[in-house]
């Protein structure tokens, strides 16, 4: 029997003040049939497993967009620090095989079930599978909305929508690639890229760089030493599948919508 849930996170494209706070993520459940927890600010994190290896991301994009998004690995989240880093796979793959362990990233007209987007300008789909009685990510895979026009490779200074800009978007759709959520939706008062609105951040604050730590800066506590590539495969019986994205206002008014099913 496999469990799926799929939860939706949006950010508005609003510009707010910065503010100071807490960083969230899935945690561990309290119960041995639980699942993974959302928008936890303490506790045992769910984690890529063996985070001393590189996660290695296809990207799906033309040269420029491709920079952008090495460079949001490169100069986000690899420099803060952790042993795990991101690097560029090599596989060839699409976005949306979210039980495939090939971990991609690249423009879409539509969400991975043929619907819309709407507002929304990035998803992230986050799988979660538990081995050994823990709960670990198996298989990220990042879609950015090609139908929202115009886009900028990298422009840097306030946030604008003409053009968006594509290498903070990365940025943020990245760290839920990581396992981190959004900590204002978990009322957090925080100053971090990771914020579900938008705003002229375009760089990891402090709160990013804590919460990458709190998931990754003590990989002694980590109990499984399986390597992670842009070939790992998710081989559990129980899957759990988060959908975190930057959207826009009308997107974000739907809230956090959990759909579970059996099968």
């Amino acid at each position: 029997m496999r469990r799926s849930c799929a939860t939706v996170c949006a950010l508005c494209l609003a510009a707010l003040p910065p503010v100071a706070g807490a960083y969230a993520f899935f945690g561990q459940p309290n119960a041995s049939n639980g699942g993974p927890q959302p928008l936890q600010i303490d506790g045992t994190p769910v984690v890529w497993p063996d985070g001393k290896t590189d996660v290695a991301i296809t990207l799906n994009f033309d040269e420029s967009y491709r920079d952008s998004a090495l460079d949001a690995m490169r100069t986000g989240w690899n420099a803060a620090g952790t042993p795990l880093q991101f690097s560029e796979g090599t596989t060839v793959a699409q976005p949306c095989r979210t039980s495939d362990g090939v971990n991609v990233a690249g423009w879409r007209m539509t969400t991975c079930d043929g619907s819309s987007f709407g507002d929304a300008l990035a998803v992230t789909l986050v799988t979660h599978t538990r081995r050994s009685g823990r709960w670990e990510i198996s298989d990220t895979d990042i879609i950015v909305n090609s139908s929202r026009q115009p886009w900028s490779a990298h422009r840097s200074g306030p946030f604008t929508s003409v053009p968006y800009d594509f290498h903070r978007i990365f940025m943020h759709e990245l760290g839920h690639a990581l396992g981190l959520e959004h900590p204002d939706e978990a009322d957090q008062t925080v100053t971090a890229i990771m914020n579900s609105r938008v705003s002229d951040i375009e760089t990891l604050q402090d709160d990013d760089i804590d919460g990458i730590n709190y998931l990754y800066g003590d990989v002694d506590t980590r109990t499984n030493t399986r390597n992670q590539s842009d070939s790992g495969g998710a081989d559990g019986a129980l899957a759990v599948l988060a959908l975190l994205g930057w959207g826009a206002r009308a997107f974000a008014r739907r809230g956090r919508r959990v759909m579970m099913r059996i099968r």
